[in-house]
C-alpha cells in the first residue's frame, strides 16, 4: 500500500467504519496522489470507483454488467488494470485510463478460466498476470505478460510457477519483482 489515504481507508474498513453511505465498499488500491480506487455496489451492481483520499469527489469508473475486481493502479497513477467477470463464464483483463476512459481488453478467458493477480511493471508499461487453466484434468498456473496497450502478450516460462512458490491467490507481486527488473532492462516504451 503506497498511499496514506489507502492505509486510512483500510483502517476504517477494519474498524467497521463505512467509507461512504453505500451498502458494499472495498478499497482495492491507491493512487500516488492519495486517491483511492474501490469497488462498490452503489449503482445497483459492482463497479470500480475512485475518490479523494479524504472520501470526497466519488467518481464511477466502470458501468457495465460485469463484476470487476483485482484492480491495480499503475506506478505512474495514469492507468488501471482490472479483471472483469461477465457472467457468461469469461473473465477479461482490461486496462483503462485512471479516469475510466479508453478501456482496452488485454486478454479474455474461456470456460471459467481465472485471470487475476494483476501487477504493473515499475515503468507502468507492462502488466503481469496469472491465468489458471485446466490441463489434463488438473489446474495449472500460467504467468503472462503484456504491454499496457495490449500488444506483446506472451506466456512466461514455467520456472515462474514451479516448486510450489505460487499456490496462494494474490501472492504474485512479491515473487516477480525481480522479473520486472530483468524484463524491463533494455525494453523501451
Amino acid at each position: 500500500m503506497r498511499s496514506p489515504g489507502l492505509r486510512a481507508a483500510f483502517a476504517q474498513a477494519q474498524a467497521g467504519t463505512k467509507l461512504t453511505e453505500h451498502q458494499f465498499n472495498m478499497a482495492l488500491d491507491g493512487f500516488p496522489n492519495n486517491d483511492i480506487l474501490f469497488l462498490s455496489d452503489r449503482g445497483g451492481r459492482f463497479d470500480l470507483w475512485k475518490m479523494d483520499g479524504n472520501g470526497n469527489n466519488e467518481t464511477r469508473l466502470t458501468n457495465d454488467l460485469g463484476l470487476e475486481w483485482e484492480a491495480v493502479v499503475s506506478s505512474s497513477g495514469q492507468k488501471i488494470a482490472y479483471t472483469s467477470f461477465d457472467f457468461n463464464g469469461q473473465e477479461h483483463l482490461y486496462v483503462m485510463n485512471a479516469d475510466g476512459s479508453s478501456r482496452i481488453e488485454i486478454d479474455v478467458s474461456s470456460d471459467w478460466i481465472d485471470i487475476g493477480d494483476n501487477s504493473w511493471s515499475p515503468n507502468s508499461q507492462w502488466i503481469l498476470y496469472e491465468k489458471e487453466v485446466e490441463s489434463g484434468g488438473d489446474w495449472e498456473d500460467q504467468i503472462w505478460v503484456a504491454r499496457a496497450d495490449g500488444t506483446g502478450k506472451k506466456q512466461l516460462p514455467k520456472e515462474f510457477v514451479e516448486e510450489g512458490r505460487y499456490r496462494q491467490r494474490s501472492r504474485l507481486r512479491p515473487y516477480y519483482r525481480g522479473h520486472w527488473r530483468s524484463h524491463c532492462r533494455g525494453q523501451r516504451g
